[in-house]
């Protein structure tokens, strides 16, 4: 019985670990780094509790392993998008600078 609490505790962290991955890829692709931010702290919190929720005896199950590793790979994705935007917004910018050319004296 007393295996079962701590199976339900990482199940439901889990379960909340991949909802919050999924709303980090959508607050990336929005670029809204206030919520990306929320997210990424809320996903650390998730996963510090995952990890420590179970002791040493209890083991991760499949789906709990698929949930944390699914949350990393979402901070990677979240990560190399907004460097790409952050990019091509750098891009634009430079593209729609007009510079003038002065050939009197100075």
């Amino acid at each position: 019985m007393s295996r079962s609490v701590p199976l339900l505790d990482q199940m439901a962290i889990a379960d909340r670990l991949d909802a919050l991955a999924l709303d980090l890829t959508d607050a990336a692709k929005r670029s809204d780094l206030e919520e990306v931010s929320r997210i990424d702290h809320a996903i650390r919190n998730a996963a510090v509790a995952l990890i420590g929720s179970g002791g040493p005896d209890v083991q991760f199950g499949e789906s709990q392993r698929a949930s944390l590793t699914g949350a990393i790979d979402a901070l990677d994705a979240a990560a190399a998008s907004l460097v790409a935007q952050k990019a091509k917004r750098a891009a634009l910018a430079k593209k729609s600078k007009v510079y003038l050319a002065y050939e009197g004296p100075r």
